[in-house]
């Protein structure tokens, strides 16, 4: 799956051309390598196997998780991802790391899934409270390697908080002054979120 190389002496000059690519690995000859002792560099692109993702909330009336982008305090989410190319559908065998990032860019959480299946794999949940996050536009990203095909890709999305203000005292408070009256509405209120 490895594409693109290229070949860089240590004098920094690109050797490319002059070596032979083969399926299982680049070929770099006798008379390149003579006279150029030191660090090479060997560059390549690899395809991205992220195939799809979905960030989900679980809906506690349909006991099931649904596809969203927009929360609010107490919900409880996790992101669905799909590995694959377009011939090959790998075993995640190996850990899908997680990593839900806040509006001014820290990490907020991170996970590790290993799943064992073909092409799949989901992040533990997260409850968004209203006291651990933050308003604002989201990330969850997601990186997968099993040391030969890579798998990476984000989600974006929005938590917004919304507060309740309910007035549990009031109290009129009017005095007169030289004529004039001045009034004043004092309230404690209680605020649910």
């Amino acid at each position: 799956d490895w594409q693109n190389f290229s070949v860089i002496d240590p004098f920094l000059v690109d050797v490319t051309d002059d070596c032979n690519s083969l399926e299982a690995y680049i070929e770099i000859p006798t008379s390149v390598l003579q006279d150029r002792l030191g660090w090479w560099m060997i560059t390549c692109d690899a395809f991205n196997y992220a195939a799809d993702q979905s960030l989900q909330r679980y809906d506690s009336g349909a006991s099931d998780w649904l596809d969203e982008s927009n929360f609010h305090s107490n919900d409880k989410s996790r992101l669905s991802v799909s590995i694959a190319s377009m011939s090959d559908i790998p075993v995640l065998s190996n850990p899908v790391n997680f990593t839900w990032i806040m509006p001014n860019s820290t990490i907020w959480k991170e996970s590790i899934a290993i799943s064992g299946i073909l092409g799949s794999a989901v992040s533990s949940s997260v409850t968004f409270g209203a006291m651990n996050t933050t308003a604002g536009k989201w990330c969850v990203s997601y990186v997968w390697t099993n040391e030969t095909e890579v798998a990476y890709g984000h989600f974006e999305f929005s938590v917004h908080h919304q507060a309740t203000l309910e007035v549990v005292y009031e109290d009129n408070l009017s005095t007169s002054v030289y004529q004039s009256q001045l009034s004043c509405v004092s309230m404690i209120l209680k605020m649910d979120s």
